[in-house]
């Protein structure tokens, strides 16, 4: 089983009566983007809405509105990014009878948590059959070449960057691992434009080695010096695991291919799992978040960190056209996640493969 490859969107089979779809509010455009793509009947026997919690701005009645015209049942269930343990359970419990008699499962992640991406693929990792990732990708994210200039030049307080400070660094009983306590620890990060997460981990753990990645968009490429650059200091104090090789992070991955973050996932598992406590931090693009939940599945020793941001900048966050619509696609999610575990040498799960 190799990894699956992002397509383009496939029209949805006809099992309405089967099938469930798991969706976020969101502020953004592209929040609806892919719900208002599809036709106007009856597609998803149920479908569950994550609220945001502490409440922003958002576009949940707009959501509704569109999930009406396509589903039988419609749930909305509160997710708290600062309280996530209790949303966790809650949702665990919610999904134990939200996919009775399911043979189908579509998640939009587009601007979904991160923290909430990582729960729910881990959650359904014993799920026996179809489920669905869709991502919207946005023709353009904040900040925007010429407002990162203009703020690194001008040290300016109006600042344009996707999120701001740390809450908190958070951990949950389905994401956490007991295992290799007494080893030191080695962190594996992703760069974003908030340096501040990776310091906050660096606070809350103090590690003996911090592994960083650093994001490649497919299109907007200036963003991945820019990105590189933020980091500068970190990767400096950390220089002998975080190698520059003309001029560029060694270890980069892609923010929309997941399947250059597994594979980099795994490579770091297999070199250093049996000497370190790996803790992993889905720091970096919803995307890279996929790989970090297929790798949390494949990996249970690995214990899981999110320096949540306390706020994030809501206008411009990401342009209004959707350059794409993509899909991942799962035929038996449980079988073909223990098949990724055991062609990448990786621990596997409690899966048995039929």
């Amino acid at each position: 089983m190799k990894l699956t490859p992002i397509t383009g969107v496939l029209p949805l089979s006809d099992q309405a009566d089967s099938r469930v779809l798991l969706i976020a509010e969101g502020f953004e455009d592209r929040s609806l983007a892919w719900i208002r793509s599809l036709p106007p009947e009856i597609l998803f026997k149920r479908t569950v809405i994550f609220k945001n919690l502490p409440i922003r701005k958002s576009r949940l009645s707009e959501l509704v509105q569109e999930v009406k015209t396509r589903s039988i049942e419609i749930q909305i269930v509160d997710f708290d990014r600062f309280d996530p343990v209790v949303s966790e359970y809650r949702i665990e419990s919610m999904l134990a009878w939200t996919l009775e008699s399911c043979i189908e499962v579509v998640i939009d992640i587009s601007v979904m948590s991160k923290l909430l991406i990582m729960m729910l693929f881990v959650m359904l990792r014993s799920f026996p059959t179809r489920v669905r990732c869709i991502y919207s990708e946005a023709e353009t994210y904040a900040p925007t070449e010429a407002e990162y200039k203009t703020f690194c030049l001008e040290n300016s307080n109006n600042n344009p960057l996707p999120s701001q400070g740390v809450h908190d660094v958070i951990r949950t009983p389905l994401l956490s691992s007991s295992i290799m306590q007494t080893s030191p620890n080695l962190i594996i990060a992703f760069t974003s434009f908030n340096e501040q997460l990776i310091r906050a981990l660096l606070s809350s753990i103090s590690p003996a080695n911090l592994l960083l990645i650093n994001g490649a968009p497919p299109h907007l490429k200036w963003r991945r010096k820019a990105t590189q650059d933020i980091h500068l200091s970190i990767i400096e104090e950390f220089k002998v695991d975080n190698q520059i090789v003309n001029g560029e992070l060694e270890r980069q991955s892609s923010t929309l291919d997941y399947r250059e973050s597994f594979v980099l996932l795994s490579d770091i598992y297999r070199t250093y799992s049996f000497t370190r406590r790996l803790v992993l931090a889905p720091t970096g693009s919803k995307m890279q978040t996929v790989a970090c939940a297929l790798f949390k599945i494949c990996c249970p020793d690995v214990h899981v960190e999110y320096p949540t941001p306390e706020s994030f900048y809501v206008r411009g966050y990401s342009g209004e056209k959707v350059r794409e619509i993509h899909q991942i696609e799962f035929q038996n999610f449980a079988r073909d996640v223990a098949e990724i575990g055991f062609e990448y040498g990786l621990n596997g799960d409690a899966v048995t493969i039929s």
